[in-house]
């Protein structure tokens, strides 16, 4: 599973300036639900271009709370 949104732009491959947020499902034994809510939470990383537009796209999403997804609200 990987783990990347791109906001107007497409996947560019190469040095990534990111992290790879990708993650094998393999895994024995029994998880506390704590330890399996963290276990099995994926990480999402959004990416876009550095421009002003992209900048105001990201910002009023999550300063007017428009998604759901793309969210700084975190549940620790």
């Amino acid at each position: 599973q990987v783990c990347r949104v791109n906001i107007n732009c497409q996947c560019q491959r190469g040095p990534d300036t990111f992290p790879f947020t990708g993650r094998k499902n393999s895994a024995e034994g029994t998880l506390s639900i704590s330890d399996a809510l963290r276990v099995f939470s994926i990480r999402t990383l959004v990416a876009a271009k550095l421009n002003d537009i992209n900048k105001d796209i990201i910002s009023t999403i999550t300063r007017e709370r428009k998604s759901r997804f793309l969210s700084t609200n975190f549940l620790l």
